[in-house]
């Protein structure tokens, strides 16, 4: 489930579900369809992505059938994403997908089990942010390596760090600031940076993205991913 919410100029999406908000194919549609939705409203000037509850989003069923990115939704509001607890597999795709990242001290980072079969594209956005050792020690770690919300700020893959209880006034806080700037300047900036950063990995993500459908249908892989918590 996905919960939306417009309070102004600042647009506010939770996620919401059974074991950790994990993404399913309902979830990723109304995503979709948040971005296309906040992304055409010219009222909205930032969004907040979080999650509900003590997780923030700990993978996917496994079964991610179109893109979260918004940018592929031609979406060039800035969004913050205030992580909130566990943050694992597909959930790693919003924090390589978003413009600010807030994370609460309990938030903690994990991949997915390689081991399973599963595709990379949920890795491949952290080379964005995360040093190339720090990255790929995650990818091919599979799950068996985490870092916590101070070793993220530490290496620079979160914004800030703060307590769980100032988390989203702190988002709320900085998606003001980012809206009292020139909308058109605002979106077109996110839209330079986006492109010229990504030149490289379109390409890598393209190439994940093929590996998608033969791997869904890996029932070794799908079992791992319902079963971890």
């Amino acid at each position: 489930m996905l919960d939306v919410q417009i309070d102004g100029a600042i647009a506010t999406l939770t996620l919401r579900g059974p074991n950790g908000n994990r993404l399913d194919v309902e979830t990723a549609h109304a995503l979709a369809a948040a971005w296309r939705q906040v992304g055409a409203d010219a009222t909205v000037r930032c969004i907040i992505l979080t999650g509900a509850g003590d997780a923030f989003c700990a993978g996917s069923d496994g079964d991610v059938p179109l893109s979260l990115d918004p940018a592929d939704y031609d979406v060039w509001t800035p969004v913050v994403v205030a992580v909130n607890g566990r943050c694992a597999g597909a959930g790693l795709r919003f924090v390589g997908q978003g413009d600010i990242i807030l994370a609460a001290e309990s938030a903690v980072f994990a991949g997915a089990p390689l081991a399973a079969g599963l595709p990379v594209e949920d890795f491949l956005y952290q080379r964005r942010r995360l040093p190339l050792p720090l990255a790929e020690l995650l990818i091919l770690a599979g799950g068996a390596w985490t870092i916590d919300a101070a070793r993220a700020y530490e290496v620079g893959w979160v914004s800030e760090v703060v307590p769980a209880e100032q988390l989203l006034p702190r988002a709320r806080q900085l998606a003001e600031a980012v809206a009292r700037n020139d909308p058109t300047a605002v979106r077109r900036t996110k839209e330079i940076l986006v492109r010229s950063r990504d030149l490289f990995l379109r390409d890598a993500v393209e190439q994940a993205r093929a590996a998608v459908v033969p791997l869904a249908r890996n029932r070794a892989a799908r079992r791992a991913i319902l079963e971890r918590a």
